[in-house]
């Protein structure tokens, strides 16, 4: 258990035609290197600006934590198995992995990565945040009816993720055009 030292006492008998022979006592440390079984049904979702993260919990015994890498680098650790990431660089692809990791800070192998592409604001699919994606937002605020929004578009549109798709959301979005506009010289 973690409460233990490590330390065992060790004996070695022998039992053999000419009779028993035992040694004497030893000490000595157990070394843990059996790693834990590897995170399954890992998946990433964007929810707005946001990705979640999830994956089925491993059951080893002596499990610790899992960490959570987001391309290659080590992002944190959690002991659940869901992780919202608040802080994704926009318009940037994006990979993500976890491994489980026991109390003797063994990993894990890898699981399955996931890439993800945050475009938020991109209701018309094309990888890009432009005017013609506010025009659809300004529309779709105007006459919903007459310009309904999938899900997937809502949420795109709703920067602010506050559940609603309104004007605070396309001065979010224009403030973001304008300093790609600005990054480009334009």
């Amino acid at each position: 258990t973690t409460s233990d030292t490590g330390l065992y006492d060790y004996r070695v008998s022998a039992h053999m035609d000419e009779g028993t022979w035992i040694s004497e006592t030893y000490q000595g440390y157990t070394v843990d290197n059996i790693v834990p079984a590897t995170p399954q049904q890992f998946s990433a979702e964007l929810t707005g600006a946001d990705c979640q993260l999830s994956w089925q919990g491993v059951t080893d015994d002596d499990l610790s934590h899992y960490s959570i890498y987001r391309d290659g680098e080590h992002l944190t650790d959690t002991d659940g198995t869901g992780y919202l990431d608040a802080d994704m660089p926009y318009a940037v692809e994006l990979s993500y992995y976890v491994v489980a990791v026991d109390i003797h800070d063994n990993p894990s192998q890898p699981s399955e990565e996931m890439i993800i592409l945050q475009v938020v604001g991109d209701v018309n699919g094309d990888l890009t945040l432009n005017v013609l994606d506010l025009i659809l937002i300004v529309n779709n605020i105007l006459q919903p009816d007459l310009y309904p929004f999938s899900e997937d578009q809502f949420n795109l549109a709703d920067a602010n993720t506050d559940g609603m798709v309104n004007i605070l959301d396309v001065v979010l979005l224009m403030n973001i055009v304008l300093e790609q506009n600005d990054s480009l010289g334009r």
